[in-house]
């Protein structure tokens, strides 16, 4: 093909008019947990109320006692059939398993409490070694004194992409799986 016009646009300069731009996250919670970090307290032993960060408080009247006047107390026989009720006491066994669970301040509530075991980046420069420097990178305003820098450019339609391309052409390669007979990647 021939070369385009000198003012033809080849980038509008908006990015929103970019196709396949990168999602970054910008919150741990839109990662996958591929490393099974806690999110939650799942053991089946610790029961609902112990898993809050605070401990409900309840009225007489939501436990059942709404009619008990505060004075009275049970006579001698209720209470003893009360104190020798082991199915609603808690038992020794059951006071040792609570007393080997975690507390919930010693429960991590942030990423920085937990060991970077897998040393992942932080969220310093030093740590940015896999990431492109800016010497490597072009801002916007480069990149549009780039493009507008163009006098002529060329489209050329190849089977194979050269190893080393060649300034001020656009190399369209069949598309890898197309099924039409015009489909083709760009490359610049």
């Amino acid at each position: 093909m021939g070369a385009l016009p000198v003012n033809t646009p080849l980038f509008s300069g908006n990015y929103n008019d970019l196709s396949d731009k990168p999602v970054i996250p910008t919150k741990v919670s839109e990662l996958d947990n591929d490393f099974g970090y806690i999110v939650v307290e799942s053991d089946p032993t610790v029961p609902d109320w112990a898993k809050q960060l605070t401990k409900p408080t309840y009225s007489k009247a939501e436990i059942g006692l709404g009619n008990v006047d505060n004075i009275q107390q049970a006579s001698k026989s209720e209470f003893d059939s009360h104190s020798n009720n082991n199915s609603i006491h808690v038992t020794d066994s059951d006071k040792n398993n609570w007393n080997n669970k975690a507390n919930v301040g010693d429960i991590p509530s942030s990423i920085s409490q937990l060991d970077n075991d897998e040393e992942f980046i932080k969220n310093t420069v030093g740590n940015l070694t896999n990431y492109y420097l800016k010497s490597e990178t072009y801002t916007r305003q480069e990149v549009q004194d780039l493009v507008s820098s163009v006098q002529s450019v060329q489209i050329q339609s190849v089977e194979v992409l050269p190893a080393i391309g060649e300034s001020n052409i656009i190399y369209l390669v069949p598309k890898a799986g197309g099924t039409a007979n015009n489909v083709k990647d760009e490359y610049i």
